[in-house]
């Protein structure tokens, strides 16, 4: 995950996974982005990258765990495109355990 300076908002929602929606102890939240994919764009950019982010929804609903995985594939990618095309990493950018924290 990565913390950012500036503002960054999400929706949090918790959903019943189970059947009748009664169970309180079965519960999951779900992180709702409405402008995920703009969070990765990049000035220059590999194919490799530019293909990976072609694959991103606009509106992102997952776990958390399915974000942090996203995520971190994501920015692998990125890292390594911004590494062949000769950028720095922007220094807005830290490592952050939770989006809560963005």
């Amino acid at each position: 995950m990565f913390k950012c300076k500036r503002k960054y908002e999400y929706i949090e929602v918790m959903v019943a996974t189970g059947r009748g929606g009664d169970d309180r102890s079965k519960m999951k939240r779900l992180i709702i982005d409405l402008d995920f994919k703009s969070q990765f764009e990049l000035a220059k950019q590999t194919e490799v990258y530019k293909d990976v982010t072609q694959m991103l929804p606009t509106v992102f609903v997952a776990t958390e765990e399915r974000l942090k995985r996203v995520v971190s594939l994501v920015c692998g990618e990125m890292k390594e495109s911004m590494k062949k095309e000769g950028m720095s990493r922007p220094c807005l950018l830290y490592t952050s355990p939770s989006p809560r924290d963005a």
